[in-house]
């Protein structure tokens, strides 16, 4: 009778680099965590016995977010929204007493340039909305 030696590895769900475009990040796991929880795979990590996988939500198509470091994405990028659009999303808590707040970071955002239209009857307007229910 031969036994064979199976090894099991316990990830820490850590930030990782993505390998397409080292400025982003996504949550180090295993390849079936990462297709059970739709994530793409991007890249390895903890020396290969993991994935680098990233979330991404896409207005208009997603609208809960439950994943740490989910990329919100308008549906045209990486061009920009052709319309005014508005994207509704709700962040579901995460249960871990380690995360209580919320971080948004812009990495592309262009705001209207105000000051080369000629005042007229256009509005332009730019506003970010957080409502927190607790």
């Amino acid at each position: 009778m031969i036994l064979k030696q199976k090894n099991f590895y316990l990830l820490q769900q850590d930030a990782c680099t993505t390998s397409s475009d080292t400025t982003m990040m996504g949550t180090c796991m295993t390849e079936t965590e990462c297709a059970d929880k739709s994530g793409s795979v991007d890249g390895n990590c903890a020396s290969g016995f993991g994935v680098c996988c990233m979330f991404t939500a896409v207005c208009g198509t997603t609208t809960s977010v439950s994943q740490n470091c989910t990329y919100l994405q308008n549906a045209e990028y990486p061009s920009s929204a052709s319309a005014s659009t508005t994207c509704s999303y709700t962040f579901q808590r995460i249960c871990n007493s380690k995360h209580s707040t919320l971080r948004y970071f812009l990495k592309f955002y262009a705001i209207p340039d105000f000051f080369s239209r000629s005042l007229s009857s256009e509005v332009c307007e730019t506003m970010f909305l957080f409502v927190g229910i607790k």
